[in-house]
């Protein structure tokens, strides 16, 4: 049952109707802003973007079952829309008017805000699996299907809760300095995780200290009931928390002297990484020391959420990588590549936690790191970039294949005679590919910029051609 009426949905969006619903048209519950992502009954919302205009989509929104579209550009429109169609002067203020209308409209809802240099997307899903995924003893609850975590993103997510959620996980990220709280002005979280504090969005914040002042806003709002969960071991966090003036409980949580909750036995499993929490076992279907540290974050608010133990572990079990965040491929050469593509994006601790997976990933031939530069990172960009290299080395990584300016420079400062390509084109890419060998085990890592998940789908193609020649 939708909580919307016709009227209610165009007073505020201070819109007209195009093509106006009838009696028989139903109310919308849910949104999307793809058609690719469109279920039953959604709103679909037409933006104009660099490629594409979402306008000519309204009919396939149509076909799919989208309950009514939402239109910038009355010339753009189709003719004879066969859904109702709301004129608006700006998509994302109409969009955003109707998720702090959906947030206010259901007050037992509990939100809980993600963010965090790293991992945030991973964290929302291992949150999502700890709390709902258990078929007994879990909740009802809703989480972003993608990276939905900007001003566009979280209105998304927002409308995506279902009426008899008890639980909503909103990703909240940010580029400049004031993003988090504007944010969380719209989702009012209940309650917070915070994944780490690193070097991402440096260009645009300047410190560490920037940073984890950006990242600990998300506990502003939050009131004495609720929870705030970081890592332990970052004391930067700890005085920026102790500065936003929260009136929540902060709860740290990992191997370190500090931490309120302690994480011990972190060791990798087939298929996973296992670890204690306050002498409590649990595994990760994911790869990493850092996933562990995630999902025991998850743990600890699904436990606040009223989620038992037993509960959570069955949940956990279910958990899927988020698509180019590590994300193991087995592509079907004689021997097989095995790929680690962590193609999404990338920044120093990021790209640590990947090699550190890498290094520790057992393998047939060599290990293989295709790197792509790190972008906004501003002063701190060749330092960065050398440091990683560095990394590269120490683990022993023995064949490193590097795709960007940044690097390039990287490895001449040190004066290392590591494969680098300087330009991005798909030349560039090629080159990068053909030197991957079958039975190599490698790791694809880079800013969203530099996608490099041309890499990936390139040895793809390679194996059907290798597997088509000698059929």
């Amino acid at each position: 049952m939708s909580l919307w009426t016709w009227d209610k949905i165009r007073e505020l969006t201070d819109g007209r109707w195009l093509h106006a619903p009838s009696d028989g048209d139903r109310a919308p519950q849910g949104a999307a802003i793809d058609t690719r992502d469109l279920r039953d009954g959604m709103i679909f919302a037409a933006f104009k973007g660099e490629h594409a205009d979402g306008h000519a989509f309204i009919p396939e929104a149509a076909g799919r079952g989208a309950a009514m579209a939402i239109a910038t550009d009355p010339d753009a429109v189709p003719a004879a829309p066969t859904i109702p169609v709301l004129l608006v002067a700006d998509a994302t203020a109409a969009l955003t008017a109707l998720a702090r209308f959906w947030r206010d409209a259901m007050p037992g809802l509990k939100v809980v805000g993600v963010t965090g240099s790293n991992g945030k997307t991973t964290t929302c899903r291992l949150l999502h699996a700890a709390a709902c995924g258990a078929s007994a003893g879990g909740l009802a609850g809703t989480a972003p299907a993608k990276s939905f975590n900007n001003e566009l993103g979280v209105p998304v997510t927002l409308l995506n809760a279902r009426p008899g959620d008890a639980l909503l996980v909103c990703e909240i990220g940010m580029s400049t300095p004031g993003e988090i709280a504007t944010r969380c002005g719209l989702a009012r979280p209940d309650a917070a995780v915070i994944t780490t504090v690193g070097e991402a969005h440096f260009e645009g914040l300047g410190s560490l200290e920037a940073i984890a002042r950006e990242k600990a806003s998300i506990a502003q709002g939050i009131g004495e009931k609720g929870l705030v969960v970081v890592p332990s071991g970052l004391p930067l966090l700890d005085q920026a928390l102790a500065d936003s003036g929260t009136r929540a409980r902060v709860v740290r949580v990992g191997p370190h002297a500090d931490a309120d909750l302690r994480m011990e036995d972190i060791r990798p499993e087939p298929g996973g990484t296992a670890f204690t929490l306050s002498g409590s076992s649990f595994v990760v279907p994911l790869a990493g020391a850092h996933n562990a540290s995630n999902a025991a974050l998850a743990v600890v608010m699904a436990r606040w959420l009223g989620v038992a133990d037993a509960a959570i572990r069955d949940g956990l079990a279910l958990a899927k990588a988020v698509p180019m965040r590590l994300e193991r491929e087995s592509i079907s050469t004689q021997p097989a590549t095995v790929v680690l593509n962590d193609a999404y994006n990338a920044n120093p601790g990021s790209v640590r936690a990947a090699l550190a997976v890498l290094a520790e990933t057992p393998a047939a031939g060599r290990r293989v790191a295709v790197l792509g530069d790190m972008l906004e990172l501003g002063d701190i960009g060749p330092r960065a970039h050398r440091e990683v290299l560095g990394l590269a080395r120490e683990l022993g990584i023995g064949t490193v294949a590097t795709v960007g300016p940044q690097y390039a420079a990287a490895a001449a400062d040190l004066g290392w005679s590591v494969s680098t390509e300087v330009g991005t084109d798909d030349e560039a890419i090629g080159r990068v590919a053909a030197r991957v060998r079958p039975g190599d085990t490698v790791l694809v890592k880079g800013s969203r910029g530099m996608r490099l998940e041309r890499v990936v789908r390139l040895l793809r193609q390679r194996a059907g051609e290798r597997a088509g020649a000698t059929a």
